[in-house]
This record gives structure tokens, C-alpha cells and sequence, in this order.
């Protein structure tokens, strides 16, 4: 993982890695994880990004 980031990343050969794209999803459904057990309720994704502007 450290030459990923840091280094050579080399082949990926099973076209596998993530990237950002996949990490800001993975993100935000932690989000909604964490507020659902926090609530009890069900939380959408989309309920986590609403910003009230």
C-alpha cells in the first residue's frame, strides 16, 4: 500500500484499485452508517450531503 501511495504503484492487472471517486462513496456511506446506529433510523447517502445553504 505504501508504494501506491508513495511510490512505484506497478501493474494492477485485475483493474482493482480505487479511486477517488471510490473513496469519497466509501466516505459517505460511513457517514450514513455511523448516523443510522447513532438515530436508529434509516439514513440515505444523499440525506448526509444536504447542506442546509
Amino acid at each position: 500500500m505504501l508504494d501506491d501511495l508513495f511510490g512505484d504503484a506497478g501493474a494492477d492487472p485485475l483493474g482493482r484499485a480505487a479511486d477517488a471517486t471510490a473513496g469519497a462513496r466509501s466516505l459517505v456511506t460511513g457517514l450514513a452508517a455511523n448516523e443510522s446506529l447513532a438515530s436508529g433510523r434509516a439514513v440515505r447517502a444523499a440525506d448526509v450531503l444536504s447542506v442546509g445553504l
